[in-house]
């Protein structure tokens, strides 16, 4: 492994002008939400001491892509889950029968989900 720049052809503009760029990766297994929000909030407090002539603008930020995965995710479970139950209501036309399956397979997924937090999964 060798220690040494990314590319060292690189160069940075911001509306044709010339800049400073430095870019921010999270390392493997780290939550990149939580790293794009900590940057945003050091680079706030380091701001107060910068140059009234100098400020910092974030270029790329793929956190809000990762958010909107996420969103969708849960969305979709949700949906899986209804979907389900209308179809077990639907075939057992009975609602006290019907609920049970339901029922259990909530906690499953809610049991599966806590047993994957407590080995560290996220």
């Amino acid at each position: 492994m060798e220690l040494g720049a990314r590319t060292l052809d690189s160069t940075s503009k911001i509306n044709g002008q010339p800049n400073a760029s430095l870019a921010v990766w999270a390392l493997p297994g780290a939550n990149s939400i939580d790293t794009a929000n900590r940057v945003r909030a050091r680079l706030e407090q380091l701001k107060k001491n910068f140059p009234d002539d100098l400020d910092y603008e974030i270029s790329l930020d793929m956190t809000p892509f990762i958010k909107e995965s996420i969103h969708e995710v849960i969305r979709t479970l949700i949906e899986a889950i209804v979907l389900v139950a209308i179809v077990v209501m639907l075939s057992i036309a009975k609602l006290a029968v019907g609920a049970d399956p339901v029922g259990g397979g909530a906690v499953a997924v809610v049991g599966t989900f806590a047993v994957m937090a407590a080995i560290g999964f996220s």
